[in-house]
């Protein structure tokens, strides 16, 4: 569960996130040229880290990235329309 490339995808109306990363091992998600569009979050990690590359997150009612416990993310070349929050923190991620 690692070195995981998602590259021009859409995510639309995705209840819980559009890509949502769990576990310790999970490192190293590269997101690329994707859309997130009425997700409740765009991604969403609880442990593991990624990368998002020129992606654009559309109306996220929660937040475009969710992140818990987290070890490291960067978002480069991203863009948010009318969400929620862009980037949120529930503790623990650095």
């Amino acid at each position: 569960d690692a070195e995981v490339v998602i590259n021009n995808c859409t995510f639309k109306e995705c209840r819980k996130a559009g890509v949502a990363i769990h576990g310790y091992n999970a490192l190293d998600y590269w997101i690329w040229n994707s859309e997130f569009i009425g997700c409740n979050n765009g991604i969403m990690c609880d442990r593991g880290n990624y990368h998002a590359y020129n992606c654009t997150f559309i109306r996220s009612t929660n937040a475009d990235m969710e992140n818990s416990d987290g070890y490291y993310i960067s978002a480069r070349g991203c863009k948010s329309i009318n969400s929620n929050q862009f980037s949120k923190d529930l503790g623990g991620s650095c």
